[in-house]
């Protein structure tokens, strides 16, 4: 990636954006492309624990880089979270939902055949990938709306 030709196309300086699942190999290299735009950056993560070698890239600036635990199957840690990034940072631009993956057991493979699935590992897959998506969606979109950013098809309550 050109960093150099990116950041002169692309000036972020003081945007916050928040990701949950940006600790993985996606979104981590899109939140350090950010913080090289000038973004602040909020990744949000169930473990924090394989995000150490971002904090690192993040503080090469010239935006930051913040590193929460939140869990996007957690409506309660999302708000938590929410409310961390509201204090620190005030207004939110944009959300990038990141988190996502599979499990071993949900992929098929020489000992296990597409008919042979286990239902609930389907369903924790499924989850992970539309629930955590939602979620987030909920609890920061409404935060971009209530800042008048951002869109919602109904009025607010």
């Amino acid at each position: 990636m050109d960093l150099e030709k990116l950041t002169r196309g692309w000036d972020f300086a003081g945007q916050t954006i928040v990701m949950p699942g940006g600790a993985g190999i996606l979104g981590s290299e899109m939140a350090y492309a950010l913080v090289k735009c000038g973004a602040n950056v909020v990744i949000l993560d169930r473990d924090l624990s394989k995000a150490d070698a971002l904090k690192k890239r993040f503080s090469q600036g010239p935006g930051s880089g913040k590193l929460l635990q939140a869990d996007v199957l957690s409506k309660e840690s999302l708000l938590k979270a929410r409310d961390i990034i509201q204090g620190e940072f005030g207004k939110v631009r944009a959300l990038i939902n990141a988190a996502g993956g599979n499990m071993p057991a949900a992929t098929t493979g020489p000992e296990r055949t597409f008919f042979d699935l286990p239902e609930e590992t389907l369903k924790q897959v499924v989850d992970l990938n539309l629930e955590g998506s939602i979620l987030p969606s909920q609890v920061f979109g409404r935060m971009m709306v209530d800042q008048g950013r951002g869109s919602s098809s109904t009025s607010l309550p």
